[in-house]
């Protein structure tokens, strides 16, 4: 009986990506698992192909091997989910799985209509803005909220981010622009004056 099987898991691309040892009896669950630690593909983005047949998460590694030295390898193609955020009227946003046409998770912490959202699918976060006068920074994974940026005197009508930087740039119906820091969740200068009007 085998040891361990050699797996060689390969990407449209960018051929061979990962090379593991695992137990014949591990499964292909494990083997997501495994691979989501070194590549960072989420599991449930991972589908892995043997020839033309997709592996169920159940199937043993080393069911087909016939040989001590037969490597089994494995196509991994991503499948990102299609995700979209709202704000509403009802001063919660919406995370919604565009395909299944259903909403993944309510997020509730505004105290007046979310006017905008920007958001960083790559990071799972997201800022609102709202007529309560404050924007919130949102984790997506837990639907919690984990920054409140307070400054505006007046309603907040659209913000944009600069996730890389980790800055963000709203602007209210008090006739300010405001630089923020996502990291300390204070304004990174003094607000941008000069409009006359909203």
């Amino acid at each position: 009986r085998r040891a361990e099987v050699c797996v060689e898991v390969a990407t449209p691309g960018a051929g061979i990506v990962a090379q593991l040892q695992l137990a014949p009896s591990d499964t292909v669950r494990v083997l997501k698992t495994r691979l989501a630690t070194m590549t960072g593909v989420p599991v449930e983005q991972q589908h892995l192909c043997e020839g033309t047949s997709v592996l169920d998460d159940a199937w043993c590694i080393g069911v087909n091997c016939k040989s001590e030295h037969e490597k089994v390898v494995v196509q991994m193609i991503r499948m990102r989910r299609q995700w979209a955020l709202s704000g509403s009227s009802d001063f919660t946003l919406r995370l919604w799985d565009t395909v299944q046409g259903k909403t993944v998770r309510v997020l509730p912490g505004h105290k007046s209509w979310v006017q905008c959202v920007a958001v960083d699918w790559a990071r799972s976060r997201a800022v609102s803005a709202s007529d309560d006068f404050m924007l919130h920074i949102w984790d997506l994974s837990s639907g919690k909220i984990t920054g409140t940026l307070r400054g505006h005197a007046a309603s907040v009508h659209c913000v944009a981010a600069d996730w890389s930087e980790d800055c963000i740039i709203s602007g209210s119906y008090d006739r300010t622009l405001r630089l923020w820091s996502l990291l300390s969740c204070e304004p990174s200068r003094q607000a941008l004056c000069g409009h006359t009007g909203r």
